[in-house]
């Protein structure tokens, strides 16, 4: 199962479009979106600043639930499953039968299926991926809240050795957290904002403007020197996702710029 089944996927949106109604009304977040749930053609971007409202403040279900006590049994309890979401910086390192592979900037690995359309349907690039996005439970499943940002960041060989090492590890732990309730919830690790800024494409354009001299790029001994800076991460006890950005954000400038 990649996506939710068609009935679960038209609860989600029938669950959510509303609550984000509530949330949007209750704090005039955006005050063009006036009604969520029966909008055509939304703005993403603006109801995406609804949403982060939402998870700034997650204990606003209960408030919504309060004020609409009519929302019982199944319906309530998916909301209140909501009140712990995932938020940050993942990196989506592969697609499976059963999900997609998420990895989170502490290591932690989720797979995650699609509400109506896949993470392949979502994103058909080349992996990995970097995104923002935010994890949600339902049921016994791990879904995103529907709202995905892609960073334009391209991620080195060295990165993706990574990651792949990190999926590995995890799947062989028996560590991949596949949903967010119960005991895999409990074992889970809050997912931090990634950090570094993203650099925008016309930012790009001042390198080309850089004189390099064009013999002075040894491929050997950057790689070389790469190597030797992430043992000197480790031994300096910098966590694997640390080690991982910083490694990733060098390797991914010395292959896009100087190679």
């Amino acid at each position: 199962m990649m996506t939710l089944s068609e009935a679960d996927g038209k609860l989600f949106y029938q669950l959510w479009m509303p609550l984000l109604d509530f949330v949007n009304q209750k704090y005039h977040v955006n005050r063009k979106l006036k009604n969520i749930a029966k909008g055509k053609k939304l703005d993403p971007s603006e109801v995406a600043e609804v949403a982060h409202r939402l998870w700034e403040e997650p204990s606003l279900i209960d408030t919504y639930l309060e004020e609409y006590p009519e929302i019982t049994g199944d319906s309530r309890e998916l909301l209140l499953s909501w009140r712990n979401p995932i938020r940050g910086t993942f990196l989506v390192e592969r697609h499976l039968k059963n999900g997609s592979i998420l990895i989170a900037q502490n290591d932690e690995v989720y797979r995650s299926v699609g509400i109506i359309s896949t993470w392949e349907e979502m994103l058909p690039y080349d992996l990995p991926i970097m995104i923002d996005a935010t994890l949600i439970p339902f049921r016994d499943v791990i879904i995103p809240d529907g709202l995905v940002a892609l960073y334009p960041v391209a991620i080195g060989s060295g990165m993706k050795r990574t990651l792949k090492d990190t999926y590995i590890d995890a799947k062989n732990r028996g560590a991949i957290h596949t949903s967010l309730q119960g005991d895999d919830a409990n074992r889970q690790e809050k997912v931090v904002p990634f950090e570094t800024p993203v650099v925008e494409i016309n930012e790009v354009d001042e390198f080309d403007e850089m004189d390099f001299e064009e013999d002075a790029f040894d491929p050997e001994e950057a790689s070389r020197c790469l190597e030797l800076f992430k043992m000197d991460m480790m031994e300096a006890g910098l966590k694997p996702g640390t080690i991982r950005n910083h490694y990733g954000n060098i390797d991914f400038f010395v292959n896009e710029f100087l190679h």
